[in-house]
């Protein structure tokens, strides 16, 4: 291409850089300007603009050089001029009170001393909030022709120049020749989408603490090319650290024990990831510090702890997975992050690993009901708890009772085995008679038990070997029914919060009921407390649903020591059926709406602190209905509950498998968030997978972005159940 151009006026390259935050306020909604967010505050945001022009030409007749701003493609606002000051071959201005919008129009003309224009020229740039756009322009001679063999270059902008790692920049380049014109964006580090046109998404590296060079290139097609090159600089990623440590609450007077977790011996340290603008997972590898403070990929230290470095300042998300557990993760933007847990009992507490049957040889119990009545034994120290198997028959008040604990009758996994320094007991949960009106209702209640030093019926001295077969005596003793609970129960409203919880199609026939229990959980009630493989139960009552309110008072005895703290709990669920193809038994799992209060009640009716989400949706779709074909990183989304204000939320996403005819459900992700909205990581599901998720919104005093782990006894949950989704 060769020529001759004339009468331009103006040649500028023009570079808009906005520099510092990227939020910009207008009218209280959340607006995108050039691939930046800008999140509105108020009509009256501003931003600023550092102006720098350079005159090529000879500038002995320019007396002033004046920059008018308006509001180009943004809203309209009374324009600003003001005068630049002469600094060198170039003249500058800190513009400030320019309202926030996009394609703010920068009209800059040099002057004589008469006030006439000698040259002029206009860029644009977007202005955000609490930013500083950077406008530089170049005025050549408006009467001075020139030859051309090249595209020229009018402007190339940039949302911003300073960015954190990830985070996606708009670029945008003009040019004009005489023939179609080609663009083609390059850089020296992170990525472009439609890098071949003139306007662009640049995603800054996940690693930080780079500068990145970014160039425009114009052909004409002939071989004659122009190019811009202007830096973005990507500030240092931080460094995460934190510790996996177990807390152990054994029998006083021992104090608790701290130490690193069993599993930072063979697991993997945590991930932390990062969602880019094209909703993409990026991955930032943890592991330990080495010998001379040297990162070491992979493993947690020796002491438990963990560092994940260069993840990028705010929000991400943690996942670690335990060997052979399912991948937990939690949102958090935390330096520190604690993922240690509390437990129950002493620090070298075991489980049976191999056949370890025990026989209970019981006397003095309560006249046996085999319907209603159970046996349950509990140990804080060896944080052990069950209930025997029903083997007694009516009016029995002595037998034995047996099963193996390496493969118990209710526990979801082996018993711990006793050490002669744990104390033991055995209570009898009894039928008790509740008149309500005309009917004549039964709930169960602490009625007999073995009680603790010096009395004669405390199980102390006993030890078990893993492997050995064992037998226990325990006399219970009769309990005085002095203790009470009153309660005023909306069994009502707990089902009206629960309208929602499942697919209504998946809820089993008749499988929708109440239960009251009060518990009991050693040392602590509210968070931090101890988890326990299960509570010894005072009362318990059940009622199905519709049923009506309840207002009664339940007695029962009481056994335990001071340790031990009572609470109430009132839980309304539904059985939720899914049944597998080549299956033949559905998995049940169950939606509701559970709390536990510790005692005494507040005298107030007992009723929901927290209703399930509302609106549960897959990709924007009803997450109650079946889908198939979803992506391997699905987005779930909810609304807030409309009954209470939740602390966090729980995702967990459950794979059903087929085995021996039974269709079975297998935890792969726990995921915890205080958003409304988690996607999935990669990974998780795999294709022709079949699955469905659990979303429970939560109100308790658990930190759950800094301390995901941890736990209190108390607390309120609403949990709801999807339907099936297949990648």
């Amino acid at each position: 291409m060769s020529g001759r151009t004339t009468g331009i006026g103006v040649r500028s390259l023009v570079a808009a850089f906005v520099l510092g935050s990227a939020l910009a306020a207008c009218d209280g909604r959340l607006v995108r300007f050039s691939g930046m967010e800008f999140e509105a505050t108020g009509p009256a945001s501003v931003g600023s603009a550092q102006a720098v022009v350079t005159l090529k030409f000879a500038t002995g007749t320019v007396a002033h050089v004046s920059m008018t701003v308006s509001a180009g493609d943004g809203p309209a606002f009374a324009p600003i001029t003001v005068a630049l000051q002469a600094n060198g071959s170039s003249w500058t201005a800190f513009v400030t009170g320019i309202p926030v919008g996009r394609g703010r129009e920068f009209q800059v003309a040099a002057l004589d001393g008469t006030g006439a224009t000698l040259v002029s020229g206009l860029a644009t740039s977007d202005v955000a909030a609490g930013a500083v756009a950077m406008v530089s322009i170049v005025l050549y001679p408006s009467t001075q022709p020139y030859e051309t063999t090249a595209p020229e270059i009018d402007y190339v902008a940039a949302s911003t120049t300073d960015v954190e790692p990830l985070m996606p920049v708009t670029v945008r380049a003009s040019a004009h020749d005489s023939t179609a014109l080609t663009y083609q964006w390059t850089s020296t580090c992170g990525g472009f989408d439609l890098a071949a046109s003139s306007t662009a998404t640049w995603t800054a590296p996940a690693r930080g603490g780079v500068t990145c060079d970014l160039t425009i290139t114009v052909s004409d097609g002939g071989g004659n090319t122009s190019s811009a090159t202007f830096a973005i600089s990507v500030a240092a990623g931080r460094t995460i650290s934190g510790f996996r440590l177990v807390t152990y609450w054994p029998d006083p007077p021992a104090g608790q024990v701290t130490l690193p977790a069993a599993d930072v011996a063979t697991a993997r340290a945590p991930t932390a990831l990062a969602l880019t603008s094209s909703g993409q997972w990026v991955a930032y590898p943890g592991g330990s510090v080495g010998s001379g403070g040297s990162f070491v990929q992979g493993p947690f230290g020796a002491d438990g702890s963990f560092v994940v470095p260069n993840v990028p300042p705010g929000a991400y998300t943690l996942c670690y997975e335990p060997p052979g557990g399912a991948e937990e993760c939690t949102d958090t933007s935390a330096d520190v992050v604690d993922l240690g847990y509390d437990t129950l009992g002493r620090a070298d507490q075991t489980a049976a690993a191999a056949s370890t049957p025990v026989t209970f040889s019981l006397g003095g119990l309560d006249p046996w009901d085999p319907l209603l009545e159970e046996i349950q034994v509990t140990s804080s120290g060896a944080n052990l708890w069950d209930s025997l198997p029903d083997v007694f028959l009516g009016g029995v008040t002595a037998g034995s009772v047996g099963e193996d604990w390496d493969h118990p009758n209710v526990a979801w996994s082996p018993l711990h085995l006793l050490e002669p320094s744990d104390l033991l007991f055995v209570h009898q949960l009894s039928a008790r008679p509740l008149y309500s009106g005309n009917s004549v209702l039964l709930y169960t209640a602490a009625t007999d038990a073995t009680l603790q030093p010096p009395d004669p019926s405390a199980l102390t001295g006993i030890g078990l070997s893993d492997g050995a077969a064992a037998g226990i005596t325990a006399a219970l003793q009769s309990l005085p029914l002095s203790a009470s609970i009153t309660v005023a129960w909306s069994t009502s409203q707990f089902e009206a919060v629960a309208a929602n919880l499942a697919p209504a199609q998946r809820i089993a026939l008749g499988a929708r009921a109440h239960e009251l229990v009060v518990g009991a959980s050693a040392w602590s009630l509210p968070y931090p407390a101890p988890a326990a493989a299960g509570f010894p139960e005072l009362v318990k009552f059940a009622l199905p649903a519709g049923a009506g309110d309840v207002s009664e008072t339940f007695y029962y005895g009481q056994f335990l020591p001071s340790l031990w703290k009572e609470w109430c709990g009132a839980r309304f669920g539904a059985q939720v059926q899914y049944l597998v193809p080549g299956a033949t038994t559905p998995f049940v799992d169950v939606a509701g709406v559970e709390q536990r209060s510790p005692l005494p009640l507040v005298d107030a009716p007992l009723v929901p602190a927290i209703g399930p989400v509302l609106e549960l949706r897959i990709h924007g779709s009803d997450a109650l209905q079946d889908h198939t074909g979803v992506t391997g990183t699905p987005t779930l989304s909810w609304s807030a509950p409309s009954t209470g204000q939740p602390t966090a939320y729980l995702v967990e996403v459950f794979r059903l498998l087929e085995r021996a005819g039974a269709t079975t459900s297998s935890l792969v992700l726990r995921y915890t968030t205080s958003n409304t909205a988690v996607t999935l990581p990669p990974n998780v599901l795999q294709g022709g997978g079949l699955y469905y998720a659990k979303v429970t919104a939560e109100v308790s005093g658990v930190p759950y972005d800094t301390a995901p782990f941890r736990t209190a006894n108390v607390f309120a949950r609403a949990t709801s159940l999807t339907g099936t989704f297949m990648p």
